[in-house]
């Protein structure tokens, strides 16, 4: 009788490990659990373990320094990151470490299964075309390594293949837009009512009018804001292109970029959007995972001054439409602007406050918008700091084939 493989799960929530659990031991595999990464290595040194599932946030421990400890013990043991925020530096860190895949909250079991399957084969060999792609262990590593090094020797296809990987890590899964819909359907129902009931209580004890209207302003922001959740968690799991209006896209994702305290507190942000602007046609997600990769290239720019400008504007023309990204930074030196689409440019590196910066924005972005006729040039512009200008065609519906 063969023996299973075992697996250990090292997540705090419950209601997640349990499910994990119930799903792999369906599915043939031995699983064990743990709520902290402390109880996860006390069990790692008194067995060894196939494969390690790890949130990146536990309790007690970051979750990729506990796989890093396990791999000091077991140099080839394969391990899968699962993350509730599929922060770009997380995942870079990640698959520098070598995971075989990093995985966001809420994810599909059938992946994890599929996952799970490839990560205990014993020769690893790539799945079959109509299985989902799996980045085998340390990959992205070799290739992260190589880019520093070496980026001229790295074979077209391994490059692209992997990139194109990191561009499906950072993409939403349709699973999280499903979630993010059902809670933004809840808290709008919550909000609803705590609005029906202080605007009652406005009219019934009018002498508090004041101090309820301040409560009602907070609770339309919350409303607002909600809404724009709702909308971008709604048009992110559309995995078929539509029409779009790049105006929206660049408001919402500038809504959410608040969350950046440098952003929100030190960046003077100056927007000149065309109004109507013409549509162009692709995937919501491309154009917006583009125009945040550009805003955070540019608010990166201008840190260490404490403070900084951002002026975004678009503009229609007869062939489609353009959008123009400026930062009053130190702009872009010689060699970086014959360089600036180069993946790993600069090198991979960490920044004052800690952040794994992976020189890979401009890249991307050029990369996503190219799949729908975009072009990105960089530029510095005369009176200091750098600019960035994309041009997409107009277009309502797909080419013809």
């Amino acid at each position: 009788m063969a023996t299973l493989k075992r697996v250990l799960i090292v997540e705090d929530d419950r209601v997640i490990q349990s499910s994990l659990s119930r799903a792999l031991k369906g599915n043939g595999c031995q699983a064990e659990a743990a709520l902290s990464a402390r109880e996860g290595l006390d069990k790692f040194r008194r067995a060894p373990y196939d494969l390690i599932l790890a949130d990146l946030r536990l309790p007690d421990m970051d979750g990729l320094d506990m796989v890093r400890r396990m791999r000091e013990m077991d140099a080839d043991l394969p391990f899968i990151v699962l993350t509730a925020h599929a922060d770009p530096d997380d995942t870079l860190r990640a698959l520098k470490l070598g995971a075989v895949d990093l995985l966001q909250k809420p994810f599909d079991l059938r992946r994890i299964l599929a996952l799970t399957q490839h990560s205990l084969q014993p020769c690893r060999v790539p799945p079959a075309a109509d299985t989902p792609m799996v980045d085998p262990a340390g990959l992205f590593t070799e290739l992260s390594m190589k880019s520093r090094k070496e980026s001229s020797e790295i074979p077209s296809s391994l490059e692209a293949d992997a990139l194109l990987r990191l561009h499906e890590l950072q993409a939403p899964y349709t699973s999280l837009g499903r979630f993010g819909n059902g809670v933004t359907h809840n808290l709008n129902g919550f909000l609803t009512g705590l609005m029906g009931h202080l605007e009652i209580l406005q009219m019934r004890r009018p002498e508090l009018s004041g101090d309820l209207e301040k409560i009602l302003e907070l609770a339309r922001k919350i409303r607002d804001y909600v809404a724009d959740l709702s909308t971008k968690y709604e048009n992110e799991t559309l995995r078929e292109p539509q029409p779009q209006n790049l105006n929206q896209i660049l408001r919402a994702e500038l809504a959410f970029l608040r969350a950046d305290l440098f952003f929100k507190h030190y960046i003077e942000l100056r927007l000149d959007l065309q109004e109507p602007l013409a549509n162009v046609y692709g995937q919501y997600s491309d154009f917006s995972l583009a125009f945040e990769e550009i805003i955070l290239n540019a608010v990166d720019a201008q840190r260490d001054r404490k403070r900084g400008v951002l002026t975004i504007r678009t503009r229609a023309r007869d062939d489609g439409v353009i959008v123009e990204f400026e930062d009053e930074g130190s702009g872009f030196s010689p060699e970086a602007l014959l360089s600036a689409f180069d993946p790993f440019r600069p090198e991979i590196r960490t920044d004052e406050d800690g952040r794994v910066r992976g020189g890979l924005g401009l890249f991307l972005a050029r990369m996503w918008l190219q799949r729908w006729g975009g072009e990105v040039e960089v530029e510095n512009r005369d009176g200091g700091g750098a600019r960035v200008r994309v041009r997409l065609p107009r277009k309502e519906k797909a080419p013809a084939p």
